[in-house]
């Protein structure tokens, strides 16, 4: 079999915005998964902070580090507000300054303001009451909200209209 990458040689520094782009198959999914500690690479090494990777004992610690919107991200047939705090245990505290935040990060205010429940508004069944934007959102927010130190976004703003995108961009340099 061949190698889907080879000859990889990337640095990125702490406050570095860096896009991968490539043809449909060239390998995309596959770096960023080695860099997000999901994937072991057959050949090479990974470093962190200047230290080699041992994926089989620092797996955990090399995700953390990582907040990651997919293209097919998770939606639960429950509150907006829980869609946002997805990854946080109920008995956990809940920073109501971070997820205003993140919430006027992703420029969900004004659609969540058109519900008569606000945050507690039910989304249905894999967001079916919502547009894909709106779902994209909510998925950008619960990222936003974890303040991890690397973020991830695949395809993450293709279901927004322009003007939008734009605005969650510019948040993304304030943030």
């Amino acid at each position: 079999s061949s190698d889907i990458l080879s000859k990889i040689n990337l640095k990125i520094n702490k406050g570095d915005k860096i896009a991968i782009i490539g043809q449909s198959g060239s390998g995309k999914s596959t770096l960023v998964d080695l860099i997000m500690g999901l994937l072991k690479p057959t050949n090479g090494n990974v470093f962190l902070n200047n230290t080699k990777t041992n994926y089989d004992a620092d797996k955990f610690r090399i995700r953390s580090h990582f907040s990651h919107v997919p293209q097919n991200y998770f939606i639960l047939n429950e509150t907006i507000k829980d869609n946002i705090l997805f990854s946080i245990s109920k008995n956990e505290y809940i920073d109501e300054n971070k997820l205003n935040k993140a919430i006027e990060c992703s420029e969900l205010g004004e659609f969540i303001s058109n519900f008569q429940k606000g945050l507690d508004t039910i989304i249905g069944e894999r967001g079916a009451n919502i547009s894909g934007g709106q779902r994209q959102r909510i998925a950008l927010a619960r990222a936003f909200y974890q303040e991890k130190n690397i973020l991830v976004l695949d395809e993450a703003t293709s279901s927004l209209d322009h003007e939008t995108e734009k605005k969650i961009i510019y948040s993304l340099k304030e943030l």
